[in-house]
């Protein structure tokens, strides 16, 4: 049924909990103006010092004396050799922030009306950008996007399902995973392949992946929704999803989605 989810703004369940990925640098920004605001009381007591010394006249040896004794007590010069790496740390942790946030935003499309033509090559670009703090230091990600049409669908709902699918493969292997994601254009439509090393799905459990609430991880460590809210927006795009697997020897997902002046 094509066109289903065109006036869904941004499901419920399509809560992906970015929020740790922006907790980590703001977390650090916060410890750090913590300890600046330290920074600041021990400097200001040091010119108060330097104050209430002039104000009563103290002769010159013993106002350096009295003030080099303070100096190191309020360890001033470790404050001023840390505060600009200190704020350096801070500034860079906004820029992340904000690289994440506009990441979101893009990958979202919070501000889109609903049904646009979209490039699912682009979309499939946010969603690795968005996943990129959760992709393991040894992976391989290997693309080969082939130009493709403009397809009509809700971008944000896309990525969505690209978001669960490929979260899915990175999360099937944890050291030496190589993420293959190809995608073209034919006769019969636009099609993209996502492919991974990892453990595969046993074949007795292949026809279940889509089962609501199925999943092979453990207790708290996945809802069993991901892939099921995946082919429902595919679906509702007018798509199609397979996978093949072997136990051991991988997984591939391959997605089809029609022209987009047919079937809609």
């Amino acid at each position: 049924m094509p066109g289903c989810c065109s006036r869904k703004k941004w499901p419920p369940w399509a809560a992906w909990q970015p929020a740790h990925e922006i907790n980590n640098p703001n977390g650090f920004v916060r410890c750090n103006l913590s300890t600046f605001i330290r920074y600041s009381q021990r400097m200001k007591d040091m010119i108060d010092l330097y104050q209430q010394l002039i104000a009563s006249g103290t002769p010159l040896p013993l106002l350096q004396q009295e003030t080099d004794s303070i100096r190191r007590e309020l360890k001033i010069d470790l404050i001023l050799k840390n505060t600009p790496e200190m704020l350096a740390q801070s500034i860079e942790g906004t820029d992340r922030i904000a690289r994440i946030v506009a990441d979101l935003k893009s990958f979202s499309h919070v501000d889109d009306p609903g049904e646009s033509a979209a490039d699912l090559n682009e979309e499939l670009k946010r969603t690795l950008a968005v996943l990129e703090p959760q992709i393991p230091a040894d992976t391989e990600v290997l693309s080969e996007l082939r130009p493709l049409p403009p397809f009509i669908c809700h971008a944000g709902l896309m990525s969505q399902a690209f978001f669960n699918i490929i979260q899915n493969a990175l999360q099937s292997r944890r050291e030496g995973l190589q993420l293959n994601i190809s995608s073209g254009c034919s006769d019969d439509g636009i099609g993209i392949v996502i492919t991974d090393n990892g453990c595969g799905i046993a074949a007795e459990n292949l026809s279940r992946v889509f089962d609501p609430f199925f999943t092979t991880k453990d207790v708290g460590s996945g809802t069993g929704m991901g892939l099921t809210v995946a082919r429902e927006l595919i679906r509702c795009a007018g798509g199609t999803v397979q996978i093949s697997s072997r136990e051991g020897a991988g997984t591939s997902v391959t997605l089809r989605f029609p022209h987009a002046s047919k079937g809609r």
